[in-house]
């Protein structure tokens, strides 16, 4: 599992570093999320790639089959990146939000952003996922600082485990990853996340 962690997020730099981030910097989450996406797999796929890369597949918005939700009503995961073998394949899961402001990191780290690790809608069964923050405005510094500090005012409201806050984990040189550890709902064991800044402006 470290294996593919590893490898999910070298195949996440590898796409950033074809995207023209700047022209970015007004656009939607979705938009970022399908170019980056694209530019991830590009990278997997070019002939120049690493022999490793053949191994893995890059996807957006995949439908979560969860035994409740049916058709259109699914939840959907922003990217998934996912280790080609036989037999069950290995995925390494990630949701998006834009930085920007103090509300955006609410979103962050609320329902629809963090939450939907901590209850179990995403990743399941899963021991590790990823955050990805599309950084617009501001400092990748300051939004580090707020994130954080929220996680350690309030460790109860988001489940951090003893001794789990927030931590850097250097995993791809050039990429600026953190990490922290959480207990779910629902009976889950808990769950490691990995969040990773990216700069958009």
């Amino acid at each position: 599992r470290t294996s593919l962690v590893n490898r999910a997020h070298q195949v996440l730099k590898m796409g950033y570093d074809l995207l023209d981030s700047p022209s970015l910097a007004a656009s939607e989450e979705e938009t970022i999320t399908g170019r980056l996406t694209k530019t991830m797999q590009d990278a997997l796929e070019d002939l120049e790639a690493p022999l490793w890369a053949k191994n893995f597949w890059a996807v957006e918005e995949t439908r979560v089959n969860d035994g409740e939700r049916e058709g259109k009503y699914r939840l959907r995961i922003d990217i998934e990146v996912v280790e080609q073998r036989r037999g069950p394949r290995p995925r390494f899961r990630f949701e998006a939000k834009r930085l920007r402001d103090s509300d955006s990191r609410r979103d962050y780290l609320g329902y629809d952003g963090l939450g939907c690790f901590l209850d179990g809608r995403y990743a399941a069964s899963d021991p590790d996922a990823g955050m990805l923050g599309y950084v617009q405005e501001g400092t990748e510094g300051d939004h580090v600082t707020a994130i954080s500090d929220a996680l350690l005012k309030d460790p109860a409201r988001f489940r951090v485990a003893q001794d789990g806050g927030w931590k850097e984990h250097r995993l791809v040189k050039g990429l600026q990853t953190y990490a922290s550890s959480h207990q779910r709902t629902g009976g889950l064991s808990g769950i490691l996340i990995f969040h990773t800044l990216l700069n958009f402006h």
